[in-house]
């Protein structure tokens, strides 16, 4: 139930040092912030990528923090990394979940990574996310209570589309000319896919 706490998700996302992973674990990966890359073009025209354009930069400027931060150039400067800025979500997080009573302050949680095979990369990869989520957590209040388990499942999409697990590795294609469409086959699509809405368990594109 923690990964429905926005500010717990927040920080997971600032916890994880993207560079390091893009060239520890992939052959000519780079780090991503956001959902479009480099390769979706908005205007087939000039081959304008949407990537570079003011409206997209910005976006992640603004999803980053960095706006009226003093950098010459505010979208070149995004890392996706900021572990203090996460720690500092998750005490939030663990203020807010408490008082909610959504988390009771005490009980271990548990994140399930599911993996399709029990691979070297495979452990290598969960051994750096669940560092990495450790780590921030230390000096908060979950300190001691949160970690990622790993799990082989070579169905874990079936298991991420029944909400039976709580972390995939995930990839997905796109049409380089039509930007909208990785949104709509990963999130918006109400089920004409094998696996609809992937990414969303308990998201119900049919009547949101």
């Amino acid at each position: 139930q923690i990964l429905a706490e926005p500010l717990f998700r927040k920080a997971l996302s600032l916890a994880i040092d993207r560079t390091r992973f893009a060239s520890g674990f992939t052959s000519a990966g780079e780090p991503g912030y956001g959902i479009l890359n480099e390769m979706y073009i908005y205007d087939p025209y000039e081959g304008l990528s949407y990537r570079q354009s003011e409206g997209a930069k910005n976006a992640l400027v603004q999803l980053y923090g960095l706006e009226g931060k003093h950098f010459s150039d505010p979208y070149a400067a995004i890392t996706g990394y900021d572990p203090l800025l996460a720690r500092q979500y998750l005490q939030q997080s663990y203020e807010q979940t408490t008082a909610s009573g959504l988390y009771d302050g005490e009980s271990p949680i548990v994140l399930q990574l599911s993996v399709f095979q029990n691979e070297d990369i495979y452990v290598q990869m969960y051994h750096f996310l669940r560092d990495a989520l450790e780590s921030a957590c230390r000096g908060t209040g979950y300190e001691g209570k949160v970690t990622l388990e790993m799990v082989v499942d070579e169905d874990y999409y079936a298991a991420m589309e029944s909400g039976l697990t709580d972390i995939i590795f995930s990839t997905w294609g796109g049409d380089a000319y039509n930007p909208y469409g990785v949104l709509y086959n990963c999130y918006c699509d109400a089920g004409v896919r094998e696996y609809p809405n992937q990414m969303e368990y308990g998201f119900d594109a049919a009547k949101v």
